[in-house]
């Protein structure tokens, strides 16, 4: 898949905040803070790119739906 941006669905654990740490191309990017259910941004790049999208998901918190633009 090619694209500008990735984003996820994701919702934290039955009490307190989730946490996802994304990898692109096997180099740690950011922690996303999981508060709420709703849509997150996971990575966004300057031009439609390929590249190999690590998620590390912290006990309890789940994700549900990849979307691309």
């Amino acid at each position: 898949m090619q694209a500008k941006n990735v984003y996820i669905v994701l919702s934290p654990p039955a009490h307190g905040t989730g946490r996802v740490a994304v990898t692109v191309d096997g180099k740690a990017t950011k922690t996303i803070s999981v508060t709420e259910q709703r849509l997150y941004r996971v990575a966004s790049f300057a031009d439609d790119s390929r590249h190999l999208i690590g998620l590390h998901f912290a006990p309890g918190t789940s994700g549900y739906s990849f979307t691309f633009g």
